[in-house]
């Protein structure tokens, strides 16, 4: 199985300040780019690191985890849930694993609409 690893990047809210706050952010959100590392198989199926804050780092720990899974013949799917911070991502968009779970995906994001 063929595994691409490569490093991402969301946009999440690091606190918050009301003076801060106007109509497009009635929080007074403060953002900051984080940055991950993300495994994808050929079918699409998805693993996460946790979050980093500089680019750089995620990008070391992208060189060292594909050296560590090539030399043991590992892969973030064979670990226990959660260890060495990998977790289950959403598949890529429009892949055979995206298909398979496209339900249950979609069924997830509308409660996720609904909290708002």
């Amino acid at each position: 199985m063929a595994i691409r690893y490569e490093v991402g990047s969301d946009i999440i809210v690091t606190g918050q300040n009301s003076e801060m706050s106007d109509m497009s952010n009635p929080r007074g959100d403060i953002h900051t780019e984080a940055f991950f590392v993300q495994a994808t198989t050929t079918n699409g199926d998805r693993k996460r690191t946790a979050l980093f804050l500089t680019r750089k780092d995620a990008e070391e720990y992208r060189d060292v985890a594909e050296k560590f899974f090539s030399l043991s013949g590992l892969s973030p799917w064979d670990l226990e849930p959660g260890a060495g911070c990998w977790y289950d991502a959403d598949p890529q968009y429009g892949s055979d694993a995206y298909i398979r779970d496209e339900a249950a995906i979609v069924a997830r994001e509308r409660e996720e609409d609904m909290d708002w």
